[in-house]
């Protein structure tokens, strides 16, 4: 049956997707062997994240290597959302074709930020996560695409929290640092509708709801079974 759920406010020009049905994480995982791709998109604090470390478990469990890589590294100290040329040129037409990618992306050159992103020649499925990643120019590359809805002032909230706990900022910077984000990823994500193009939408953490154990929950009407 679905799950009921309260009403949310998704954010500006974001339909109300739902309702949401339980569904295992394996629905989520490309068919086949050869290398996948897995985008998850959502706003800040949807929990995107969280989503993509446990879709890699679900698929490291099943017997299939998994890398991941977060948008937010290739942001870094560049451009919010102005990295998706990076994103395909330098990290997944790199895995398609069975490299490995060690990549230092210019925001990292610039602040000499040691280290690099780096997905191992060995994993068949990349997953990557951030905002954004769901565009008209990236989702031909994915075998599955996610969107993750929520509420976005509770998003707005659990953003703040998890900067001010992780001790990246204060309460006040975070606070400013989040407002500062929003007024770019709102008309961003609006003018360009990812939940549009996504395969499946899920729901995030809103109040009480959570997705379940070893699960989510997918917006009904959207793809429950994975392109091969």
């Amino acid at each position: 049956m679905p799950s009921s759920t309260a009403l949310f406010d998704p954010g500006p020009g974001e339909p109300h997707l739902g309702p949401f049905t339980p569904r295992p994480l394996a629905d989520l995982l490309p068919a086949g062997r050869g290398r996948r791709v897995v985008l998850i998109d959502g706003r800040g604090g949807a929990g995107k994240s969280t989503l993509a470390a446990a879709l890699a478990d679900e698929a490291t469990r099943s017997g299939r290597p998994t890398a991941v890589v977060a948008t937010d590294d290739l942001a870094w100290h560049h451009s919010r959302f102005g990295w998706h040329d990076l994103l395909v040129t330098h990290i997944i037409e790199p895995f398609l074709a069975g490299d490995a990618v060690n990549y230092r992306p210019p925001g990292w050159v610039a602040e000499g930020r040691g280290g690099s992103v780096q997905v191992p020649a060995g994993p068949r499925l990349l997953i990557v996560e951030g905002t954004g990643a769901l565009t008209d120019a990236i989702a031909p590359l994915a075998d599955f695409s996610v969107w993750v809805t929520g509420d976005v002032e509770e998003q707005r909230r659990r953003g703040i929290a998890r900067e001010v706990d992780a001790g990246v900022r204060d309460q006040d910077a975070a606070t400013r640092f989040w407002d500062d984000w929003q007024t770019e990823e709102r008309p961003f994500l609006a003018s360009r509708c990812p939940w549009d193009l996504a395969d499946l939408a899920v729901l995030g953490t809103v109040g009480e709801t959570r997705p379940p154990a070893g699960g989510v929950l997918a917006a009904d009407g959207t793809r429950g079974r994975p392109r091969g």
